[in-house]
């Protein structure tokens, strides 16, 4: 009897494998939403697609089922253009996310998604580090009219160690993780809109690791083809 039972579970099991390989399942929780639906997209190079929405029921909980994926990819979830988290989602994963903020970038978890955990971690450091460049840069406003020496000088000092302390902790983070695409987020973040945190020219080469390294993995990816066409471009090839 037993023996029969599995035996007749046996392709069951081996079709539930296949359909998670080649999907993952997004679901969580959202505190105090300020919309009942959160759309999924899908970020096609830079053009953010939508492919799926979920309702948030009247306890927060959202999920998003089953989405279709051979590879890893980056998705944004939120609800709308302005307010939404970027996730690094894999074939197989179950990711868990709980929003604990309206403002659903300013404090989340996530589970079961190692990429989506490097990718929360980069953009929070991010995010710390803006909060701070603000700061300081008010403060120079506020002493724009004050004598020379009055303090200037050490705004712009602190200013410029906040941003060589970030491209040190994204080079390192881009030496760590050669193999993920999270890499790539280190790659490409910015510390406003006319400047990246790499932004020393020497940095092509971390992008051109990051570009051998992935098309050897992911030889598909339209995320990891863009970025080497970046890396042609910036060599002048």
């Amino acid at each position: 009897m037993m023996k029969r039972t599995l035996i007749f579970l046996l392709p069951l099991i081996i079709l539930a494998g296949c359909r998670s390989k080649n999907s993952f399942n997004i679901s969580g929780v959202v505190a105090n939403p300020d919309s009942l639906t959160l759309l999924l997209k899908k970020v096609n190079v830079n053009l953010p697609v939508i492919i799926d929405s979920a309702k948030v029921g009247k306890n927060g909980k959202f999920n998003f089922g089953s989405i279709k994926a051979t590879e890893p990819d980056f998705y944004q979830i939120g609800f709308t253009d302005q307010n939404f988290i970027t996730i690094l989602a894999s074939p197989g994963e179950k990711i868990n996310i709980r929003f604990n903020d309206r403002n659903l970038s300013r404090s989340y978890t996530v589970s079961g998604s190692d990429g989506s955990e490097k990718v929360r971690m980069l953009d929070m450091r991010l995010a710390a580090a803006k909060i701070r460049l603000d700061s300081l840069r008010k403060e120079y406003v506020s002493a724009a009219g004050e004598p020379a020496g009055s303090g200037k000088s050490e705004i712009e000092s602190l200013f410029d160690n906040i941003v060589r302390d970030l491209r040190k902790k994204n080079i390192e983070f881009i030496i760590s993780n050669t193999t993920s695409m999270a890499s790539i987020k280190a790659l490409y973040q910015r510390i406003d809109e006319n400047a990246y945190v790499l932004y020393d020219p020497r940095d092509l080469q971390y992008m051109k690791i990051i570009s051998d390294s992935l098309s050897k993995y992911y030889p598909g990816s339209k995320t990891v083809k863009a970025l080497t066409e970046d890396v042609r471009r910036e060599l002048g090839e």
